[in-house]
């Protein structure tokens, strides 16, 4: 997706100016629409595992975590942060870590089912399954 974003950039003359302009605002956005609770009954928190790193000995743990908010807004982010930011793909690239979309995905879960079978449910029961 790296090479598209450049490609897609270079194609429609997107500058590395306007597309940092860009994720900022979306960074702001973001910002608001959670401390506003935009998102609240939309993100069900579950419990899980995080794999630490020490990266100076190289060291691994576990925590266990409480995911309850996509984790990857950066609320503090500036335009000058953004500007200072490397190019991922070499220097004729105008994708950054900070300009492009992060590496995790999102999960999301949909129930299929009849209007009479939804009529008859009392009450909301949630079945989780994930593949990491």
């Amino acid at each position: 997706m790296l090479a598209t974003a450049d490609l897609v950039a270079r194609k429609y003359r997107v500058t590395r100016a306007a597309q940092d302009e860009y994720a900022l605002v979306s960074q702001k956005r973001t910002a608001a629409a959670q401390e506003a609770g935009r998102f609240t009954e939309e993100v069900i928190p579950f419990d899980t595992e995080q794999r630490l790193t020490n990266w100076e000995t190289g060291g691994e743990s576990i925590a266990s975590v409480t995911l309850a908010r996509d984790e990857c807004n950066r609320p503090g982010t500036i335009l000058q942060g953004l500007a200072a930011l490397a190019p991922v793909m070499g220097e004729d690239s105008t994708v950054t870590a900070g300009n492009s979309s992060q590496l995790s995905d999102g999960v999301s879960a949909c129930v299929l089912m009849s209007a009479s079978e939804a009529a008859r449910e009392t009450s909301p029961r949630l079945v989780y399954s994930a593949a990491c």
